[in-house]
C-alpha cells in the first residue's frame, strides 16, 4: 500500500480507522472453527456474527460487498495479528 500513488493508501487507512473505532459494539471475540478460520462475534446487542478470515466474510455482508473488512472483521483480524 505504501507504493500506491494518488493517496490511495491515505483514503483506505481512513476506512479502516472509521470501522475501528465503530467497533465499540463488539464485545466477545471466539474461534468457532479454527480449521477454516470462522470466528464468533458477540455483539453488545446480544447478536452473534460469524466471520470466516479464509474467505473474507462476514454474516453481516458488508465485507463481501464493499470489497474491504467490516468492523467485525477488523476486530477478528486485529485479535489474531493477521
Amino acid at each position: 500500500m505504501q507504493k500506491w500513488a494518488n493517496n490511495v493508501r491515505d483514503r483506505i487507512e481512513k476506512k479502516f480507522n472509521k470501522e475501528l473505532a465503530n467497533a465499540d459494539s463488539i464485545i466477545d471475540v471466539q474461534s468457532y472453527n479454527g480449521a477454516s478460520g470462522e470466528f464468533t462475534v458477540q455483539l453488545s446487542n446480544s447478536r452473534r456474527l460469524v466471520v470466516t478470515l479464509s474467505k473474507g466474510e462476514c454474516s453481516y455482508g458488508w465485507w463481501q460487498i464493499k470489497g474491504f473488512p467490516c468492523r467485525h472483521g477488523m476486530v477478528v483480524i486485529r485479535k489474531e495479528k493477521k
